[in-house]
C-alpha cells in the first residue's frame, strides 16, 4: 500500500476518533469535495457591545453574510441560506442594522451551473434571520437541523423570521440531529453540535484536501476579535456558548483546521467566491 494512501487512512481514522464517527469510515474513499463561498449578503451596524466588545476594540464592525456550497461526489451540500433573496436592490432595516444582498444567491448557484433542486442537503446553523433567508427556495433537500433548534421554532419562532422559512419545517424532507453527524461516514463532512448562541446552533467540519480541515462556526462567533480577546456575548457568558468554543478550540488544534467566522468580513473579503472553490 502505498504511503500516501496510508496518511490518508490515518487522518481519517483520526478525525472520526476525534468527533465520535465509526472507525470504519477511516478506509471509505473519498469523492471530489469542493467548497465554495457564496455571497449572501451583508450586514451593516455599528453595534458591537451585545457581542462583549467596544467599537474601539473591532476593525469592522459591518458583517458578511455568507453561505457555503460543498459538492461530495455527486451530492451537493448547502450550509446556511443567507439573507432573503427578496433583499436584493434595498436597504431594509432591522432594528439597528441594514441588510444588503448585491447578488442572489439562485444567481451564484446558476453560475457554478447548480440547480436548486439538485441540492441533497441544506444544514442550517440556526434559524435566525439571517441564515435562513432563501431556505424555502430548496423543497427538495433534505433539511438537517438539530432537534433543539426545530423544537424552539415550533414553540417561540424568533423575530423577523421568514415565514416561508419557519413554514419549512412542517413540510417533508427534515432529518432532526441529536448531536454530532457524519453526513457521508467517510469523515469529511462532519455536522458539529455546537449550542448556545441558539438551542440547537451547529457548526460543520468540511476536512478538505489540499486546503485542509475548515470548521465552518456559524454564530459561535461574530466577529474575530471575540475569539482573538476571548470575549464571549453577555447574554451567552453563562450558557453553553463556552463550552462550544472550548470544543471547536480543541478540535481545531487536534486537527489543525482554520477556524472560519461567517461574519468576519475581511476574512470574507480575502476568500475566494465561486465560482472559484476551495479543495
Amino acid at each position: 500500500m502505498r504511503s500516501s494512501t496510508i496518511r490518508r487512512m490515518v487522518a481519517a481514522l483520526a478525525l472520526c476518533l476525534a468527533v465520535g464517527a465509526p472507525a470504519t469510515a477511516a478506509v471509505i474513499a473519498r469523492p471530489v469535495l469542493r467548497l465554495y463561498v457564496l455571497d449572501c449578503g451583508t450586514i451593516r451596524t455599528a453595534q458591537v457591545e451585545s457581542y462583549g466588545l467596544a467599537p474601539a476594540e473591532v476593525r469592522l464592525t459591518d458583517m458578511s453574510v455568507p453561505c457555503y456550497l460543498i459538492r461530495h461526489g455527486r451530492s451537493w451540500l448547502l450550509f446556511d441560506t443567507g439573507l432573503g433573496d427578496d433583499h436584493a436592490g434595498r436597504a431594509d432595516r432591522v432594528v439597528d442594522m441594514t441588510l444588503e444582498v448585491r447578488q442572489r444567491l439562485a444567481a451564484q448557484l446558476a453560475a457554478i451551473r447548480v440547480r436548486p433542486e439538485q441540492i441533497s442537503y441544506v444544514a442550517i446553523s440556526h434559524f435566525h434571520f439571517d441564515h435562513v433567508g432563501n431556505l424555502a427556495a430548496f423543497p427538495h433537500a433534505t433539511l438537517l437541523l438539530q432537534r433543539a433548534e426545530a423544537e424552539k421554532m415550533r414553540t417561540a419562532p424568533y423575530p423577523f423570521s421568514p415565514p416561508a422559512a419557519v413554514a419549512r419545517l412542517q413540510q417533508e424532507r427534515i432529518e432532526l440531529l441529536d448531536g454530532d453527524r457524519d453526513l457521508f461516514g467517510d469523515g469529511s463532512i462532519v455536522l458539529l453540535s455546537t449550542p448556545g448562541h441558539s438551542p440547537g446552533h451547529q457548526s460543520m467540519m468540511v476536512r478538505l484536501r489540499r486546503t485542509g480541515p475548515v470548521i465552518l462556526t456559524g454564530d459561535l462567533y461574530h466577529h474575530p476579535e471575540e475569539l482573538s480577546l476571548n470575549r464571549v456575548p453577555p447574554r451567552e457568558a453563562n450558557g453553553a456558548t463556552p463550552a462550544s468554543r472550548e470544543r471547536v478550540r480543541a478540535l481545531a488544534q487536534r486537527e489543525g483546521a482554520q477556524i472560519w467566522i461567517g461574519h468576519d468580513l475581511a476574512r470574507f473579503r480575502a476568500q475566494r467566491h465561486a465560482p472559484a472553490y476551495y479543495d
